[in-house]
């Protein structure tokens, strides 16, 4: 899965930076498919060590939905289950890449 571990940090890190996030950087993505289940580290301005997050998902049709996050630091979690909540769980994907990597994380 190294491939599609690289994809799927160039695309996280690429809606990253079009969503103006400058200070945080992905360090590492791991992919488990039959979980369902990215764990990726990421490099933050102000943090002295990387934070850890796992992001469970699921595919309906042509749409990749978040079920859960978990990170090493609560509050981070729970910002981030608000902005989840707050667009229903549907995470927006270029068109470009959408089709292939659905169909690889499916």
């Amino acid at each position: 899965m190294a491939i599609l571990d690289a994809i799927l940090k160039k695309a996280i890190q690429g809606k990253l930076h079009f969503l103006g996030i400058d200070w945080a950087t992905v360090d590492t993505v791991t992919f488990s498919k039959p979980d369902r289940l990215v764990h990726m580290m990421l490099v933050l301005d102000g943090e002295e060590l990387p934070v850890s997050a796992k992001v469970n998902y699921r595919v309906d049709g042509e749409e990749l939905h978040i079920d859960s996050v978990e990170t090493n630091k609560r509050w981070m979690t729970e910002v981030v289950l608000m902005v989840v909540e707050r667009k229903g769980s549907k995470v927006e994907l270029p068109e470009a890449v959408r089709g292939m990597l659905l169909k690889a994380i499916s």
